[in-house]
């Protein structure tokens, strides 16, 4: 049952490169999304500089007379949730997609190296307890209504600060976008991981599939080969274990620490940003049997 390990690395690489092409997708709507939320806070403030400004500036004072800086920042929240209120759903529908297809590509490497289909499916409710799992306390609904929640904050507190700076409307924009692009970038690194998270658990579900199957899968941590790899999963780099086992930090600052597939640490400073992979590796029988 042995396999080219260099063939192995090449199917299980294509699995992340397909998650990759899978977040590229979300992520092109998502700016979309945000670039028109942008363009209608835009209007919004415009609109306030014209009806109560003068000379392309606006005062504190004016803005609080009949309660016009609240009623400027309900439309402002109005206007973030309508057009960034699909970023969610449309982060879950891309994600379920991405875990059932890289769960079926690693069932498919799997009947092709050992000649044993995994027939079995993921459900619904295995799929929404893997892409709704705690990360730092939070399921991924909870950090994403936190994020539109705080995009609202931020953004109504630069109007108001730039309007009780006395700024001019140019300069309030500048601010805006600002805000928008920062928290955009944000948004964008968490939900990146969020894809990769799900899509090497979902090859790790495949692998314990096929353990049921009577197959015995490893599985080996292969990092992204290049400087910006953190030491901890460097000493990771090549580690094999069953599929069933947990990779553990062998050495160094984080000796100890382990984790079924990459980004499952539970600790941030070894999750974030990790592009690490597992490729699967088969034998006739687990050791000591």
């Amino acid at each position: 049952m042995a396999s080219n390990p260099k063939d192995l690395n090449r199917l299980y690489e294509n699995i992340v490169q397909y998650s990759e092409r899978m977040f590229n997708n979300l992520d092109r709507y998502n700016q979309q999304d945000y670039a028109r939320a942008l363009k209608k806070v835009k209007a919004l403030v415009a609109d306030a500089y014209a009806a109560y400004g003068a000379q392309g500036k606006l005062t504190y004072a004016e803005m609080q007379k009949y309660e016009r800086i609240r009623k400027l920042d309900a439309s402002l929240s109005e206007a973030i949730r309508d057009n960034v209120g699909n970023v969610a759903p449309r982060t879950r529908k891309i994600l379920k997609e991405t875990v059932n297809g890289s769960y079926a590509k690693s069932a498919d490497i799997i009947a092709l190296k050992t000649g044993v289909e995994i027939t079995k499916r993921l459900t619904a409710d295995e799929i929404i307890a893997l892409l709704q799992k705690p990360i730092s306390g939070l399921t991924m609904n909870e950090r994403m209504a936190l994020r539109v929640t705080d995009l609202e904050m931020r953004i109504t507190a630069e109007v108001r600060r730039k309007i009780l700076q006395g700024a001019p409307v140019e300069d309030t924009w500048k601010g805006v976008k600002t805000v928008m692009e920062k928290v955009y970038a944000k948004d964008r690194t968490m939900l990146a991981d969020d894809a990769h998270r799900v899509s090497q658990e979902a090859v790790q579900a495949s692998l314990e599939s096929g353990l049921d199957k009577g197959i015995f899968p490893t599985k080996t941590w292969i990092t992204a080969g290049d400087e910006k790899v953190r030491e901890a999963h460097r000493l990771l780099d090549g580690q094999t274990v069953d599929a069933d086992q947990d990779f553990e930090v062998p050495s160094g600052e984080w000796k100890g620490y382990h984790a079924g597939s990459p980004e499952q640490f539970g600790e941030p400073a070894l999750d974030y940003n990790c592009r690490c992979y597992v490729v699967a590796g088969f034998r006739d029988k687990k050791e000591g049997e």
